[in-house]
């Protein structure tokens, strides 16, 4: 939050940065990491299969849509790429990073195991380690990668961020490297029905990976309010038990899709196009309480 703003948001902006830390305190980020970066495959084809059918699809035929001659897909804060990796084997160029040092060495190790097993296609596989918050700056600076891509994708990602501010420094820095007619896939776990009936939905699965996360029991999802009068939930504090046994604990904040729409207009134009899905399936085919993931396809305005 930058210095000046209203004192209540000052707060709000304190205090989930301050329960994220504790999250952060209570997680055990060795076991994070062996648990993402150390799942054994009986075979490399199974690294394609780490995300459902549905979301394949619907990211592969997004990306075709939006295909240019010689465009590309930039896919942003991607963890260990399990999403890169099937774009990549559906013909697709693909640009991939993260933060993490070990989650670009695990990319790096797929990358190598897929072209040892004759995969050519992971060849042109681009992995490097960035910030999101300086990665305009960093393409930009660098002749090898291209100024502008078809696809940008932000998934699972947007949940890490602490406030509106954050959000559209992000919306603004991926704008300028969407090109004009492309489109930013944004998605987003429906923290705003977790506020409001204090139950995970769906049970807190998520629909669109193979591996499991389980809310734990007796852990009920909690929601932090802003001030009054509007008394809004600001936040979500959430405990999952991954298959391993092992835990995850994090406060995300709530973006509510008033927040998230408006936000990508101030930052495409107003004439861009948002769709909004509801576990991929039309709003009108699944209510909002038992939607698990929202996801926002932006479709930047041709100049």
């Amino acid at each position: 939050m930058e210095k000046g703003g209203e004192p209540a948001a000052i707060a709000q902006d304190v205090l989930i940065r301050s329960l994220t830390k504790i999250c952060q305190d209570l997680n055990n980020v060795e076991i994070s990491v062996h648990f993402e970066c150390n799942q054994k495959f009986s075979s490399v084809e199974q690294r394609l299969d780490q995300r459902s059918p549905a979301i394949k699809k619907f990211l592969l035929d997004l990306a075709k849509k939006y295909e240019t001659p010689g465009g590309s897909v930039l896919d942003v804060a991607c963890g260990p790429g399990k999403d890169s990796m099937y774009l990549i084997h559906g013909g697709f160029k693909v640009f991939s990073f993260d933060l993490s040092d070990t989650m670009v060495e695990e990319m790096e190790t797929c990358k190598q195991d897929f072209v040892n097993n004759g995969y050519k296609e992971f060849e042109n596989w681009s992995i490097f380690k960035a910030d999101i918050h300086e990665i305009d700056a960093l393409i930009e600076s660098n002749k090898d990668f291209p100024a502008q891509y078809d696809t940008i994708l932000l998934l699972g990602t947007i949940m890490f961020l602490s406030n509106d501010e954050e959000l559209k420094r992000t919306f603004s820095k991926l704008s300028k490297l969407l090109r004009p007619g492309g489109a930013l896939v944004v998605d987003y776990r429906n923290l705003e029905a977790m506020a409001r009936t204090g139950k995970p939905v769906k049970g807190g699965a998520n629909p669109f990976t193979a591996v499991e996360y389980r809310h734990i029991a007796g852990v009920a999802p909690f929601a932090i309010y802003g001030p009054a009068p509007e008394q809004k939930p600001i936040a979500v504090f959430l405990a999952y038990e991954r298959p391993d046994g092992s835990n995850l604990y994090t406060t995300s904040r709530v973006f509510t899709r008033e927040q998230i729409t408006s936000l990508a207009k101030s930052t495409f134009g107003e004439n861009c196009k948002i769709q909004i899905l509801h576990d991929l399936k039309d709003e009108s085919e699944c209510p909002p309480e038992g939607t698990a993931i929202i996801t926002y396809v932006i479709e930047k305005p041709l100049e």
